[in-house]
Formats: C-alpha cells, sequence, structure tokens
C-alpha cells in the first residue's frame, strides 16, 4: 500500500517511464562507450517514432536579478517540461549534476534526467527542483541570491582515507604481490562503499534535513531510494557504518566508515568525512561561500583567468557574479 502512494506523488510519472524506457532501448541495441551525439541521434529518431514532443539544444535564458547573464543549451527539451542531458564518460563529474540543478532552478521547470552512457551499467540521475516545497521567502533567495549558482548547500567535502593494517614498514617491503594486489582491491572496493555511503546520505538529505538523526546508521537500498537501516550494513566481507552528529541546527557532520578483516590478525579500515547543510535554509553571498557549495575548499575573486590558473584554482563561471571588477572572475580552490 505504501509503494502505491509513493508511486501517485511522482512528478510527471507517465512521460518519465516512457523516456528512461527509450534510454535503456538505445543502451541495449548500442552499448556503452559510443560518442555522445549517436545517443543523441538514436534518441532523437525514438522521439519521432514515439511521437514525443521534444527540441534539440534548445537556447534556454539564465538570469540573474530578473537580467540576462547567460545562455544553456540541454541536449533535449522534453514535453517543454523536462531537460535531458546525455554523457557518455566513465563517471560523472559531480558539478554536471549540481549545473543541472542549478538550470531547472534558473529556467522554470521541475525535472531533468542526466543520462550516462559510458559505463558498463546504463546510469541515469534523476533531478528535481520542487518549488512547491519551499517556503516563500526560501523561493526568493534562491532566485534573487543564487538564481546562477550550484546547488545551495556548504558542503565542505574532508575525504579521509585512513588504512589501517598493521604493516610495519619492514613487513611491507616484503610482502609478495599476491597480497599487495589482494589489499588494493580491498581497499579500492572499501573506498567505493565509503563514497557510496555520503551519497546516499546527501540524498536522504535531499529528501528532508529532518532524516539525518544523530547517531550510528546502516543504509538500505530500496525501489532506488536510500533510507537508514540498523546501526550498519554489510556488503561481502565489508561493514560500513554511517554516522551523524550536528555542528549546528543547519549543518551535520557525516563520517562513512567500511572496516573489514584483511587477515585473522590484521583489520582494515577505510573512514570518509563530508559536512551537510540544510541547503534550504542557507544563502550564498560570496564567490567563497559558492564555491564552497560545490564542494570546493574556498574561492577568492580574481581579475583574469590566468590568475586562477597560476594560484591552481579553476573558474566556476556560475560563482562570477558574486565578484566586482576589477576582480571580475570566481576562481576555487580545489
Amino acid at each position: 500500500m505504501q509503494k502505491e502512494e509513493n508511486k501517485t506523488k511522482l512528478l510527471y510519472e507517465e512521460e518519465s517511464y516512457k523516456i528512461r524506457g527509450l534510454f535503456m532501448e538505445i543502451y541495449n541495441k548500442l552499448g556503452p562507450g559510443l560518442k555522445e551525439s549517436i545517443y543523441g541521434n538514436a534518441l532523437e529518431e525514438l522521439f519521432k517514432k514515439e511521437g514525443i514532443q521534444y527540441k534539440r539544444e534548445p537556447n534556454m535564458t539564465v538570469e540573474f536579478n530578473g537580467k540576462k547573464v547567460g545562455d544553456y543549451r540541454p541536449d533535449f527539451l522534453v514535453y517543454d517540461k523536462i531537460i535531458i542531458e546525455l554523457k557518455s564518460v566513465p563517471q560523472i563529474p559531480r558539478t554536471q549534476i549540481q549545473r543541472v540543478y542549478q538550470y531547472l532552478r534558473s529556467s522554470g521547470h521541475n525535472l531533468g534526467f542526466i543520462v550516462n552512457f559510458g559505463c558498463p551499467r546504463l546510469q541515469i540521475i534523476r533531478r528535481i527542483y520542487d518549488i512547491g516545497k519551499l517556503s516563500v521567502k526560501s523561493v526568493a533567495n534562491q532566485f534573487n541570491l543564487r538564481s546562477d549558482c550550484g546547488q545551495s548547500l556548504i558542503e565542505v567535502l574532508v575525504a579521509v582515507a585512513i588504512f589501517i593494517g598493521g604493516i610495519s614498514l619492514i613487513g611491507f617491503l616484503v610482502i609478495d604481490a599476491g597480497i599487495a594486489s589482494r589489499q588494493a582491491s580491498e581497499r579500492t572496493r572499501a573506498l567505493s562503499l565509503a563514497k557510496e555511503g555520503l551519497e546516499a546520505v546527501r540524498s536522504i538529505r535531499d529528501n528532508s534535513f529532518a532524516n539525518l538523526v544523530n547517531g550510528s546508521h546502516g543504509l538500505i537500498l530500496s525501489g532506488n531510494q536510500w533510507t537508514f537501516s540498523g546501526a550498519s550494513d554489510v556488503q561481502d566481507q565489508f561493514n560500513r557504518s554511517i554516522t551523524i552528529t550536528e555542528i549546528d541546527s543547519n549543518t551535520k557532520k557525516i563520517v562513512s566508515n567500511v572496516n573489514w578483516q584483511f587477515s585473522s590478525n590484521r583489520p582494515a579500515e577505510v573512514e570518509l568525512a563530508t559536512y551537510l547543510t540544510n541547503w534550504q535554509q542557507i544563502s550564498i553571498t560570496s564567490c567563497s561561500e559558492y564555491c564552497q557549495s560545490i564542494s570546493y575548499v574556498a574561492g577568492t575573486c580574481r581579475q583574469n583567468l590566468s590568475q586562477c590558473t597560476s594560484n591552481g584554482e579553476i573558474n566556476e563561471s556560475g560563482g562570477d557574479s558574486y565578484c566586482t571588477a576589477p576582480a571580475n572572475f570566481c576562481c576555487c580552490a580545489p
């Protein structure tokens, strides 16, 4: 009964299922790793065949304080309300996901799909910007203060990978290649689970910040939705635990710990940490805050792009609006 209730609340349900079916049809017939344009051409053919209303690479205006500050051209706009971005890469950059959310907010559309054909398994990311769930004040803050910035959250991602194996320097030097290979493989798997844990908690936070209850939690994926379950969860020989602690009323520290027994007398552990905020309650007013909101350490307004490069920084044009002449470029420090 609960599943039926949740199903009826899916935004653009009929259109979403139909579009996802087309994504899977293309992937099953063409497979992974081709050029993005090939998948785009195939998708366009299916839209025509199915009689689906679409626009390919439409020009969409990005506004700030009621003025045009740029243009955005998604791969497709379907039914005049759903944005589609196609990728064929080993991994979708987090900034790309944030940009889709950003453009949903600035364009007035509520649903976007990011589809990655570059993985061994088809990757479909669905992002919603639901104005109806925000207060009038929150909506005003997002459109007036940050209409062309990334997701409104301050997430300072501090990734600390700790591998505890009780291995002395001498033991490490004489370890054979077989053990070293297994060691690297298991550590890679543990890191992947720890990262997945942080992304799962971020997804839970996106549903409601109130879901982030202090304490230790396990994770379970049910119906493509992550939820907390118990104090830990077990994946093969790996035990994963998510610890949530409160920093302030709008900020939580999230620690994703994965531990396993490498051998009978050699435990191993990997731990990653991040800070998640109640992004609906926080306003961005500077380049530095903007950079932090898209997972950089800090940001500085510079006079030109070469200054960004010479300082080991990356220009994120979405933050340029928080800089003033002569320092017009927002440069983010990794």
